[in-house]
């Protein structure tokens, strides 16, 4: 038999919120000190891009899908 301290969370967030943000207010709220970030689908008007291995972003408006979205997410 296998245990895990894990705890699982949905969000929705509403049009015009900020992703980034919101994820980090969330994390704060729950007192999480990391969490990872398995699964995002939805879209988005205006989006700020840094590719790999590049240390400038992109800004861009428009309307965008998200095709994927996983990661990690720590305190600052």
């Amino acid at each position: 038999p296998y245990s895990s301290s894990a705890r699982f969370y949905a969000l929705r967030l509403l049009p015009g919120q900020e992703v980034l943000s919101q994820l980090r207010a969330f994390a704060q709220q729950q007192q999480l000190h990391a969490a990872w970030i398995a699964g995002c689908t939805g879209s988005l008007t205006d989006v700020a891009l840094r590719y790999a291995g590049q240390e400038n972003t992109a800004l861009l408006s428009g309307k965008f899908e998200v095709i994927a979205l996983n990661g990690t997410l720590e305190q600052s």
